[in-house]
């Protein structure tokens, strides 16, 4: 089995393996904090497809824009003091080259002249993002890229040959106390969920936040990167 097989095939039939919403979007070598995940797999609603003009305004800002974005996607109001703490610049500064332009695309609304709130396009966003990392020997590789990726990700799995059963056996301390999962692939790349992770609970965080930007925006700006599946195939 080749790598480069274990991960295409995986791709194709990722969303069988997920009990969750109607319609999953999935697409493989996902950047991520100056690397690349082998597959990204993330649960989305009709929403998603059928209010796309606001998730269109993504893909004219770059990552800096959308790091000063994902704060505001907690739904909560920000005035000036909370943001100029948080980012450390004059509110003003942050006003001008971001704020306003925001604003200006319909996706925050300037409450009075120093308080801000993101607008209904947030609710489109995907809340369930999973990480796959694909290894068909290395398997202590494979596991730190898993652990990195649960940092950032809903839920992190590894995914292993079946044949590797008996050997991740031998880490399900370390696959426990690091919240990842494990899906096994056979020869004919039908995969099982050996160990599923618990859902993780900080869904709101920022980092969480800027993923589901960065996720949007890739989606819109490459549709041809990914796939859409539903219960029926894709």
């Amino acid at each position: 089995m080749l790598e480069s097989n274990l991960v295409y095939h995986s791709y194709l039939n990722i969303a069988g393996s997920f009990r969750t919403g109607d319609k999953f979007i999935s697409a493989r070598e996902f950047p991520i904090q100056r690397r690349y995940v082998d597959i990204i797999f993330a649960s989305v609603n009709d929403n998603f497809f059928n209010n796309q003009d606001k998730l269109r305004s993504l893909v004219y800002f770059n990552s800096i824009q959308l790091n000063y974005l994902a704060f505001f996607l907690d739904g909560k109001q920000k005035n000036s003091h909370q943001i100029q703490t948080f980012f450390q610049k004059p509110f003003l500064e942050i006003d001008k080259h971001y704020l306003n332009s925001f604003v200006n695309k319909g996706l925050l609304t300037r409450i009075g002249e120093k308080t801000f709130k993101v607008n209904s396009w947030v609710d489109f966003l995907p809340t369930r993002i999973i990480a796959i990392e694909a290894k068909i020997s290395n398997l202590r590789s494979v596991l730190s890229q898993a652990e990195f990726n649960s940092k950032y990700f809903t839920e992190s799995y590894i995914l292993v040959p079946s044949t590797m059963g008996k050997r991740i056996k031998k880490y399900d301390e370390y696959l426990t106390s690091n919240n990842l999962g494990v899906i096994l692939s056979n020869s004919e790349f039908k995969l099982n969920i050996k160990k599923a992770p618990l859902p993780c609970k900080n869904t709101n965080s920022f980092v969480f936040r800027n993923l589901q930007l960065q996720l949007s925006k890739s989606y819109i700006s490459k549709p041809k990167n990914w796939l859409i599946h539903t219960r029926q195939g894709f």
